[in-house]
């Protein structure tokens, strides 16, 4: 499919009315300074098409609007397969159901408006309302993502369309939604590398993005997601900065828990121990099912 507009913004949702109004809100107010050379794919995984209604209402406010009703492809990695199939846009951005932008997002999106230059992947940071850092550590400055780093860069991956097919669809295997339900974003971000895709972080590219207590089942999942991402990866180039970048983030962790157990924090403590148990489940179970 030929490109016909420069930005599609894929959106994959379930469970969630008040925070996708939020986003479409958001994406109707940088409109002007896009140009309106935009679309929003919204992939409805809701069993009672849920969204049907705001779909319509904003296809009347937006530039252009493709609302897909599939409540059979469950799974976050899904979802934007699907809507990455209907994308039109010169560079597709995957964007979660629970962010939002603004004005000073927009700016630097466009500041890849007019890029010709081949194959290239391009990742944002999450802030908060104040357009502070949120808990992960997200890098300062912008910079090309080695595999070292991809960890710590992943997330909002925005691809421009002469990569789609090199790098190919999300592993459907991984991310919200699923057993392994995490590092989707990153296996994208390797596997982008692997055929030689240069891949940009940028914190211009700043996504709003409250955050919230998640239930214990996400949490686990979540971490279960980067174990097999390890395992997943064992033999190739990407094993050695994986194994590293995961045993600077347990060490973190296990200190963590231990300071949070001294002042009485059982939550956290709870918290983290999940994660550390996550990750060895996730490499077992993954290797168990996939060799």
């Amino acid at each position: 499919m030929d490109a016909s507009v420069a930005f599609s913004f894929c959106i994959s949702t379930r469970g969630r009315t008040t925070q996708i109004g939020r986003l479409l809100e958001s994406l109707v107010a940088i409109g002007p300074i896009l140009r309106n050379d935009y679309e929003v794919v919204c992939v409805d995984q809701n069993i009672t098409s849920a969204l049907q209604g705001s779909a319509d209402y904003y296809a009347r406010r937006l530039a252009k609007l493709i609302y897909l009703s599939r409540p059979e492809d469950r799974g976050l990695s899904r979802g934007r397969n699907v809507g990455m199939q209907h994308a039109s846009g010169r560079w597709i951005v995957c964007i979660d159901d629970d962010a939002w932008v603004n004005a000073r997002y927009a700016c630097a999106l466009m500041d890849f408006w007019g890029y010709t230059e081949g194959p290239m992947l391009v990742v944002g940071r999450t802030v908060d309302d104040h357009g502070h850092q949120t808990a992960k550590r997200w890098p300062t400055n912008a910079r090309w993502v080695t595999p070292c780093a991809a960890w710590a860069c992943s997330g909002f991956p925005m691809v421009h369309r002469a990569a789609l097919h090199q790098i190919g669809n999300f592993d459907e295997r991984l991310g919200v939604g699923t057993y392994f339900g995490g590092d989707e974003d990153t296996d994208y971000l390797l596997r982008a590398m692997a055929q030689g895709i240069d891949v940009l972080y940028t914190p211009g590219l700043s996504y709003v993005h409250r955050s919230e207590t998640p239930s214990d089942d996400k949490v686990s999942g979540l971490a279960r997601g980067r174990g097999a991402l390890l395992r997943k990866y064992y033999g190739t180039v990407f094993e050695r900065p994986l194994r590293q970048a995961l045993w600077r983030y347990r060490t973190d962790l296990r200190i963590k828990q231990a300071l949070q157990q001294i002042c009485g924090a059982e939550d956290k403590v709870k918290q983290k121990a999940l994660i550390l148990n996550g990750i060895t489940e996730g490499f077992t179970e993954w290797g168990m099912r996939y060799g």
